[in-house]
């Protein structure tokens, strides 16, 4: 079965997965990554990235994922 994500979905999902990379291959502070992924608030970011991923941005950058 396809699905197709509206913009308004898919956004979010594409931005954490930059930050996921960006957490991988990086030492940036969580500040720094949310705003080079379009995130002016870094709080709004690790709550946009929680939810998606269900671990916190520093869970995942110390995970073996």
């Amino acid at each position: 079965l396809i699905h197709t994500l509206s913009l308004h979905d898919a956004l979010p999902i594409f931005r954490i997965e930059q930050a996921k990379k960006l957490l991988r291959r990086s030492n940036l502070k969580l500040s720094e990554i949310a705003n080079k992924i379009g995130y002016v608030n870094s709080n709004y970011f690790i709550n946009k990235f929680e939810k998606v991923t269900h671990l916190t941005p520093t869970q995942y950058k110390n995970s073996e994922y």
